[in-house]
């Protein structure tokens, strides 16, 4: 085959589109290998009890540094999260604004209300920098491309991968 000027000029613009399609998809790419992507709650595990969490149909779905938690009776909260000497942090729970247009702010889930964070197997303290804010601390026990284990030192959370 006769690589003309035109055939040559082809290939070096679908090469090019190529290269640029991938390095401006860099958000597409896992960014915290196995922990990225959705996480179903199966269990939690307190005092040697372990609680089945499956019917409840509790996701975290972990991107970038956010994670959204989602469940079936329409509650959706998020985090930030940071990953750190073996533990992931979560920071700045919070709610969705009330209208999510553009310009609202999520509203801040504080102590009196952390109730909510409960079903999701989250039982956050105050954040010692923004006390106003709630932070919680979980020690990863275990991460492969199909689980994750997390725990606190007062209880354990088992999940698979969705």
């Amino acid at each position: 085959m006769k690589l003309t000027f035109k055939r040559l000029l082809i290939h070096t613009a679908a090469a090019f589109s190529i290269l640029v399609t991938f390095t401006n998809c860099e958000n597409k790419w896992p960014d915290n290998g196995d922990l990225d992507g959705m996480w179903q709650l199966m269990s939690v595990e307190q005092d040697a009890i372990v609680t089945d969490k499956k019917a409840d149909k509790v996701y975290w779905s972990i991107r970038s540094n956010l994670v959204q938690l989602n469940d079936t009776k329409g509650t959706r909260l998020y985090s930030h999260f940071t990953r750190k000497d073996g533990s992931l942090i979560l920071t700045d729970l919070c709610t969705p604004s009330a209208h999510e247009k553009e310009g609202d702010n999520d509203e801040w889930i504080t102590y009196d209300n952390r109730d909510i964070l409960v079903p999701f197997g989250i039982q956050p303290d105050p954040d010692p920098l923004h006390p106003e804010r709630l932070t919680q601390t979980f020690h990863i026990d275990k991460l492969t491309s199909s689980t994750l284990i997390l725990s606190t030192p007062t209880y354990t959370l088992h999940f698979r991968k969705f």
